[in-house]
């Protein structure tokens, strides 16, 4: 039966290994619009609120207010009267005729006045009792005369006053005497002593009865005690609690907080007690002003929900601004009652303002700080750290302010790379603020070979970067307007164009399935002969690189079980320009003989290949890969088939 023989190419490899490839594996490597190589890392930072600054201190105080002296209403006027028989010796024996009165001087006995319906005692702060005399009797008296006021119950001398006026007969005089800083009883006896002229050598009708009476009345009246009837009294007072918070508030909507005072008195009087915040207003608009009941020395207390109100003090700098507090107490009039009343009796005030939370804010801040500490952020380097070079380095960060306020930022940046050394950068920058309230206005921050370190940042290659500082908000001359949700955030990017310094070293690829055509495989397999292995490789890198190929059907154990292995081919270097950048690529090829039974390794099913890529290394200089340099694998087998007529 005639036969012939006749090669069968079948193809098994056709494969590229590109830088680009190797850049989409690996998070930190990228390509630029030039295809480029370069290192990059970002990362963005957390979001630092506004609302977690805006806030008034909680106040505390404690403040009182004395009764202090206050009226009594002016008790009614009392009176008593002094006969002739009382103090001129001879009225009895000349009562009825006409005659020349002589001269004479008197005393009178201690007279009683009407008891004072009014207090049982009162301790005059200021005033005096008036003590009219009106002279019914037929001879002047005086001068000089002595008004004496005495305590009748103790029989003391309270108080006295002397006048060289003379009341002329049927006359009048009255007499003030000054009751400041005297305790006056509700009865009060009066003393007069002094002289009468008589008639003067005129006969007059003498009367015993005749007499001159005084009437008593308790006027201008300002006391620091009393036992008595009290009216209504009026004590008011204005407190002031000291803002200390860097902030100067124009206008502030509270989100949380409260005003919270309790009044007591050690007083035997009930009072109304109207208070008001000044600078506080309701949503409706309203100045906050309420008020509430003391009963006697029972203390009451009062909160107040300052959730919704408006906060706006009086205008002033910075740790000038106060929270006002007025406060009005209106005692009730005991009636008919006496009731024991001191200057020395005090209201007092437990005054808090609970910690206010702004959920907006006009005003001016002045530096509020917000701590900087993020995460770690790792990322990984493939290549050794002996094998890169940066010739330059850039670092952008990226702050969008959305706090109507001008901040500054102070970082420190540290890396750390797999060997545990250590670099640091540092920022101080002005942000600006944002363009309006909510509105985010960003601020770029840009270190380069120029203006830092980054480039000895760079050179340690980190693998870690932690992050750390402060955020400084507001500026004590610029007034804006922020709401709680106002926020600060930002990203940091590092860029880095690289050249590698490789040492020697072998790639492998990952496997590759073969598969060969059923129809084909049917028609040769029987009639298989010896054959030969071709490849080619294409070789666009600027370092020297061999190949060799392994085949296995178990591809966990490719490299290293295989059982068939193509020996290396090599390529030399692709050729480059002055810049160092490959122009063309240097190819070779290579054939190999290979018996019938390692042809048939290629008819198995599954059959998996692997590349080994061995680079040659840059013998200590520094070579520019782009995303576009390459290592091209194209592979095939030729078989010799012996093919029958039939």
């Amino acid at each position: 039966m005639p036969s012939w023989d006749t090669n069968v190419s079948i193809p098994l490899i056709n494969k590229s290994y590109t830088m680009a490839e190797l850049a989409e594996k690996e998070s930190s490597i990228r390509l630029d619009s030039t295809g480029n190589l370069y290192f990059e890392v970002d990362a963005d930072l957390d979001n630092y609120y506004i609302g977690d600054e805006l806030y008034l201190e909680s106040l505390q105080d404690d403040f009182s207010l004395n009764f202090g002296s206050f009226s009594i209403d002016p008790p009614s006027s009392v009176a008593t009267s002094v006969s002739l028989s009382e103090i001129f010796s001879q009225a009895e024996a000349l009562h009825g005729l006409t005659v020349i009165v002589p001269s004479f001087s008197f005393q009178t006995d201690k007279k009683s006045l009407d008891p004072y319906d009014t207090f049982s005692y009162v301790t005059i702060e200021t005033g005096n009792i008036s003590l009219q005399v009106q002279n019914n009797l037929a001879v002047p008296l005086g001068s000089p005369l002595t008004l004496e006021i005495w305590n009748t119950a103790q029989d003391t001398l309270i108080s006295s006053t002397t006048s060289s006026s003379q009341i002329a007969a049927g006359g009048s005089q009255i007499f003030l005497v000054d009751l400041a800083g005297k305790k006056i009883p509700n009865q009060l006896s009066v003393r007069m002593t002094g002289d009468s002229p008589g008639s003067s050598g005129a006969a007059v009708l003498v009367d015993k009865n005749s007499n001159f009476g005084m009437t008593s009345s308790i006027m201008n009246l300002t006391v620091a005690e009393a036992l008595a009837e009290i009216p209504a009294q009026v004590i008011s007072g204005e407190e002031q609690l000291s803002i200390t918070d860097s902030v100067v508030v124009m206008d502030a909507k509270i989100e949380s907080g409260s005003v919270d005072f309790t009044i007591s008195g050690n007083f035997a009087v009930d009072a109304w007690v109207r208070y008001e915040l000044p600078d506080f207003f309701s949503p409706t608009g309203s100045v906050l002003v309420d008020s509430v009941f003391i009963s006697g020395s029972i203390p009451s207390s009062i909160s107040i929900n300052l959730y919704n109100y408006s906060f706006q003090p009086e205008l002033a700098g910075f740790g000038q601004q106060k929270v006002r507090f007025f406060w009005r107490a209106r005692t009730v009039d005991s009636g008919s009652n006496r009731v024991l009343v001191k200057s020395s009796d005090m209201i007092n005030v437990n005054f808090n303002v609970e910690e206010i939370r702004f959920y907006q804010l006009t005003g001016k801040i002045g530096q509020k700080e917000f701590d900087i500490e993020q995460d770690d952020i790792e990322f990984d380097i493939p290549i050794d750290l002996d094998s890169l070079f940066f010739e330059t380095a850039r670092l952008e960060l990226l702050i969008n302010n959305g706090i109507n306020f001008p901040a500054n930022i102070e970082l420190v940046i540290e890396g750390e790379n797999e060997s545990g050394t250590k670099a640091q950068m540092y920022i101080n920058h002005a942000i600006q603020a944002a363009s309006a309230p909510g509105l985010p206005t960003a601020s770029i921050i840009v270190l380069d070979n120029q203006n830092s370190s980054i480039k000895d940042f760079i050179s340690i290659v980190p693998n870690l970067l932690r992050v750390s500082g402060k955020i400084v908000i507001g500026d004590q001359n610029i007034a804006g307007t922020v709401s709680k949700n106002d926020f600060v955030t930002g990203s940091i990017k590092i860029t880095a164009p690289f050249a590698l310094r490789l040492a020697s070293q072998s790639i492998e690829t990952e496997t590759i399935e073969l598969k060969i055509d059923d129809e084909v495989k049917d028609k040769i397999i029987d009639n298989l002969g010896a054959g030969v292995f071709f490849m080619e490789i294409s070789n666009h890198l600027p370092i020297g690189a061999s190949l060799e190929i392994v085949f296995s059907q178990d591809k966990t154990n490719l490299y290293q079980n295989p059982i068939l292995e193509i020996s290396a081919i090599r390529a030399n270097a692709a050729s480059v320009d002055a810049s160092g950048l490959v122009q063309s690529a240097n190819t070779a090829e290579s054939t190999i003989g290979l018996s019938e039974e390692q042809m048939r390794i290629f008819l198995l099913s599954p059959l998996h290949a692997g590349i080994r890529i061995s680079l040659d290394g840059t013998n200590g200089r520094f070579v520019t890969l782009r995303g576009s340099d390459y290592i091209q694998i194209k592979s095939y087998s030729r078989i010799n088939v012996t093919v029958n007529r039939d």
